[in-house]
């Protein structure tokens, strides 16, 4: 028995002294990288060979590399620009580190988009003067150029001017999402404790974030304008929702720019949905217009989230 457990002991020594077989495990790899961008790659390695060579591949085309970095304490990193001109799609990275082994993975290079560019097409308003302040009406056409890129989170700066260039009211609204190559009305009404007359509107707009195309706005038909004796317009339409989620209620905003007959900015308004509307669903509104104004026709747009994107779940991709 004595010899057996000396044998036993005798195998377990030897056993441990053998070679540990090599392994190359990876850390970290950039999962998606934009045509000039940079990919990132770190592995931990052992044992540890001099130096690491590491192969990228599109799907189809010429590689790039080999490039070889030196292991230091069992880790290696690249850092590795992505041309311009590169493929889109999926591309595979291949890590050979001499005895130890090799890796593999996967990333995308995602297209390149120019930033979207959203202009003011046109602008215009109505006041009323009564009571010893201003009631204004507004409405703001707004345009993106950019046939490629969504226009995400775009916020405007509004100011209301008298003739000697004050400013008698400034807002400052958001709009969530306006996508590639369409316009989006903005409108609304405010209320200046100035007794002066708006002279002119001016507004500045900022993109903060720009996006391949491919976002959609909920669409409305049969708009139509009626007047309202003594207290403005009504604006009459259907909202449909695209979605797969539920407009939510009280945050998707409809917006609706009065036009008169000379194609002019004229006024607007806007109003929340008072409803949820489910996907493939639609909703009637009646969205009233004040100060009264001399518009003759109507375009609309909604808002899903309000203006608010960060936690919308009607955008998310």
């Amino acid at each position: 028995m004595i010899g057996s457990a000396l044998a036993a002991l005798s195998l377990v020594g030897a056993s441990s002294t053998l070679a540990r077989p090599g392994s190359v495990r990876l850390l970290s790899v950039s999962p998606r990288v934009v045509q000039g961008g940079v990919l990132t790659v770190a592995a931990v390695v052992s044992p540890v060979p001099r130096t690491c060579t590491l192969t990228v591949r599109p799907a189809s085309g010429r590689s790039l590399g080999p490039t070889h970095r030196q292991v230091r304490q069992r880790r290696v990193r690249w850092r590795v620009r992505i041309p311009r001109t590169a493929a889109p799609g999926r591309w595979t990275l291949l890590l050979a580190c001499g005895r130890a082994g090799k890796a593999r993975a996967s990333f995308t290079v995602a297209q390149a988009i120019a930033p979207a560019s959203v202009v003011v097409e046109k602008a215009g308003f109505s006041e009323d003067t009564a009571g010893g302040g201003t009631s204004i009406s507004y409405g703001i056409v707004l345009s993106n150029r950019s046939t490629t890129a969504d226009a995400w989170d775009v916020g405007l700066n509004v100011r209301f001017v008298d003739a000697g260039g004050r400013a008698l009211a400034t807002l400052n609204p958001n709009i969530s999402v306006i996508p590639a190559a369409s316009r989006f009305f903005k409108a609304g009404h405010l209320f200046s404790d100035s007794s002066l007359a708006v002279a002119t509107v001016l507004v500045r707009v900022s993109v903060r974030s720009s996006k391949p195309k491919g976002a959609v706005l909920p669409s409305v038909r049969n708009v139509a304008v009626a007047s309202v004796p003594s207290s403005g317009l009504d604006v009459t339409g259907t909202v449909s929702n695209p979605y797969s989620k539920a407009l939510p209620s009280g945050r998707a905003t409809i917006y609706a720019v009065l036009f008169d007959a000379n194609d002019s900015v004229v006024g607007g308004g806007e109003q929340a949905t008072l409803e949820q509307v489910q996907p493939a669903a639609s909703l009637d509104f009646r969205l009233h217009v004040f100060p009264p104004s001399v518009g003759t026709s109507a375009q609309v747009s909604v808002d899903p989230c309000g203006g608010v994107t960060p936690g919308c779940a009607v955008l998310a991709r």
